[in-house]
């Protein structure tokens, strides 16, 4: 999509050039370097030597950085919400069924015992979760794109998983 609205703009901007050049009466040929396309490329950020507190260059961005890290993030997350859920929804049916509720609530206050089970459907994600990321990881250390896989953004994964 980038490709066809980029080849687009740059038709419907020199069309547009052309009318208002004519318009004003001046030749295309004279003004020729006035309306030169400059390509801008995208960078990331500059980064800081902690060493030496000097700033360096900027890499240039990539597609994989802006595009497939937040998709394997958002799919990993939808993976451990959707592997949690059924879960605490069999649980919560199994309790109706045999009337363990009843029965635990007789020894226990309605907020305790919401909050355990709240406590032990957050551990059971929080569990999995970090199979998984641990798992990948590992991966992708051992097939060396670490520069990839950005650490900062874990525990937000991890903060993510379980607000849900």
């Amino acid at each position: 999509m980038d490709e066809l609205r980029s080849w687009l703009n740059y038709q419907v901007n020199t069309y547009l050039r052309k009318l208002r050049l004519k318009d004003a009466g001046i030749e295309e040929s004279e003004m020729k370097d006035l309306f030169t396309w400059i390509h801008v490329e995208g960078l990331q950020l500059v980064s800081l030597d902690e060493g030496t507190v000097e700033i360096g260059e900027a890499r240039k961005a990539s597609e994989v950085d802006a595009i497939i890290i937040p998709i394997a993030f958002m799919m990993l997350l939808i993976l451990m919400i959707m592997m949690s859920l059924p879960g605490m929804l069999h649980s919560v049916m199994e309790e109706k069924t045999q009337r363990i509720a009843e029965v635990l609530l007789g020894s226990l206050k309605p907020f305790e015992f919401m909050m355990a089970k709240l406590v032990r459907g957050i551990a059971v994600s929080l569990t999995s979760s970090a199979v998984y990321v641990i798992g990948v990881v590992v991966t992708v250390n051992y097939l060396g794109y670490n520069d990839y896989l950005l650490y900062h953004v874990l525990p937000w994964f991890f903060i993510y998983t379980d607000a849900v």
